[in-house]
């Protein structure tokens, strides 16, 4: 499963940015959901991917989601859709970036700070 395949990828120890992640370069984000948005109807969808992909690389993508990792990875897949920018799963509670899935630690330090 290919799904399962790159969250593997992504806790191989690789937690900084890289020159991979395109974050850094972008100047604007478009972040959906899943539900209702992208599941719900197939044309919005299309129309929405292609918009992105003419934007320019100037404009990133992002997914967020209630639903844990595994589970976006394998709609994502099912759906066709690229692999966003930044994944924000598990209501908000972790955000991956780009292809390789780099965990965002700084975040997951923040957010359980007591």
């Amino acid at each position: 499963m290919e799904a399962y395949a790159r969250v593997q990828r992504g806790r191989t120890g690789q937690d900084q940015l890289s020159a991979g992640n395109r974050m850094p370069l972008l100047d604007r984000l478009v972040v959906t959901g899943i539900d209702d948005i992208l599941t719900g109807n197939d044309t919005g969808r299309r129309a929405l991917v292609e918009t992105i992909a003419e934007a320019g690389s100037h404009v990133g993508f992002g997914i967020a989601t209630g639903r844990r990792l595994e589970r976006a990875l394998q709609t994502i897949d099912d759906l066709g859709i690229p692999m966003p920018d930044v994944l924000i799963t598990a209501t908000g509670t972790q955000l991956h970036y780009g292809e390789r899935l780099i965990r965002d630690r700084s975040w997951e330090r923040q957010i359980h700070h007591r």
